[in-house]
């Protein structure tokens, strides 16, 4: 995966803040409301791209370079056909994470797994664990 930063350390802290939200991923997206207060604010983003399938990684920093955010999406495809002559492409499994650090250390976790069936998504949990995702 590439490495596409969205910011830099500290010296770029001021240039960051100046940019439009946009600039940050929706890392707050899918987090419980009941949650939003207990988060660790994420900073600075990095972004990683897997160029031969679709897939995904950010990570999110606090101001002292902590690790505070986690997020992937991946989805594995394969070529079929009903007739051998006509093929397409399905989605044969995959998996959407967004993960917060809480004020407490503790990681929350949501995980969205993909089935074959892309037309109904997979049923989304919520976990917590004392590390982040890989």
């Amino acid at each position: 995966m590439n490495a596409q930063p969205h910011t830099g350390r500290a010296a770029d802290r001021a240039e960051f803040a100046s940019r439009p939200e946009t600039a940050a991923p929706e890392w707050r997206h899918h987090l419980p409301a009941d949650w939003a207060d207990r988060v660790v604010e994420a900073f600075a983003f990095t972004r990683h791209e897997e160029y031969e399938m679709p897939a995904w990684r950010i990570l999110g920093h606090d101001v002292d370079g902590a690790l505070c955010f986690y997020a992937h999406d991946y989805v594995l495809t394969e070529g079929r056909s009903d007739n051998d002559e006509d093929f397409y492409t399905v989605i044969t499994a995959g998996e959407s994470v967004r993960a917060w650090r809480l004020c407490d250390d503790r990681w929350l976790i949501y995980r969205c797994p993909r089935t074959e069936d892309e037309h109904t998504p997979g049923r989304a949990f919520y976990s917590f664990s004392d590390r982040p995702p890989r």
